[in-house]
């Protein structure tokens, strides 16, 4: 007759095995941590890629209404300061005198926060339009980590 102790170790040591049920149980914990893991992380890289390529676009933008702006004004006091010894020089001294350049200049500056102002609500609407599939993204990615 064996010893009732002796006959509950085989049916411990199956609980513990590599089939058993907590053995099962762990495996299956990992799987779903591995497996959110390399999910999310491929999805982090590809959002935090999303948002940096939308920024510097914007950067970009923004910069090159900058230079824009700024190539404009030194065009208008170039022409302002220019000299002809041609024939154009008396059609520009009379619009000179008449202080055509000067209105111009003066218009340029005072409509540039206007039109600056309606660039950058453009770029925000564009902005707005761009974050939208960011925002998807992030919602799958919450509900990913929820289940």
């Amino acid at each position: 007759m064996a010893l009732p102790l002796f006959s509950f170790i085989p049916q411990i040591a199956a609980f513990f095995s590599s089939t058993g049920p907590i053995a099962a149980f762990f495996i299956y914990i990992s799987k779903k941590i591995g497996i959110k893991t390399f999910t999310l992380s491929i999805q982090y890289t590809l959002v935090s890629v999303l948002i940096v390529s939308k920024l510097a676009f914007v950067g970009i933008l923004v910069s090159f209404v900058i230079f824009i702006f700024n190539r404009i004004q030194m065009l208008l006091d170039y022409i302002t300061e220019l000299q002809f010894d041609s024939a154009f020089s008396l059609p520009l001294d009379i619009l000179k005198s008449m202080g055509f350049f000067d209105a111009l200049s003066f218009a340029f500056s005072t409509f540039q926060f206007v039109v600056t102002t309606a660039l950058i609500l453009f770029i925000y609407k564009f902005f707005l339009a761009a974050v939208k599939p960011l925002s998807d993204e992030l919602f799958k990615l919450s509900v990913l980590l929820n289940q």
